[in-house]
């Protein structure tokens, strides 16, 4: 299912499309989930430690701070508030955790994501960064 929904044109503009496998589904720092609405499943969502290692751009973040990744893989679910709605839900949880911060890294050129984000109480706190998987806009929320 997730290589389906990554070879969709809306999920692979944004998103590398890596196979997952048995032995990457979860890595140690990440948690991830396939959201679903009912029991119709629809997206994708992972938060990780930014403290694990690839993250530098993130190192003067409080212990405790989480990353962010989503996407909606169904195509029919767009544009009808689930992000938001997924994202919002997993904030709650972060935060009543005890997460200091939550941080989010879109493409600079993702406007709706963006967005999004402000929607949702992200804002910029630093200048476009080159990583190893392309350039990002970091941005982070408090609770």
């Amino acid at each position: 299912m997730l290589d389906e929904w990554q070879s969709n044109p809306h999920v692979r503009r944004w998103w590398s499309s890596t196979p997952f496998t048995a032995d990457t589904i979860q890595p140690p720092m990440t948690k991830r989930w396939i959201v679903e609405l009912g029991d119709v499943p629809f997206g994708f969502m992972q938060d990780y430690d930014i403290h694990s290692p690839g993250n530098p751009h993130l190192a003067d973040l409080p212990n405790g701070a989480r990353g962010m990744d989503q996407y909606i893989g169904d195509p029919k679910m767009l544009g009808k508030g689930h992000g938001s709605g997924m994202m919002r839900q997993r904030m709650n949880v972060l935060f009543d955790a005890g997460a200091p911060a939550i941080v989010v890294d879109p493409h600079p050129d993702n406007i709706h994501a963006r967005m999004v984000y402000e929607r949702l109480g992200f804002r910029v706190f630093g200048d476009r960064v080159e990583t190893n998987w392309g350039p990002i806009i970091p941005m982070r929320a408090y609770p």
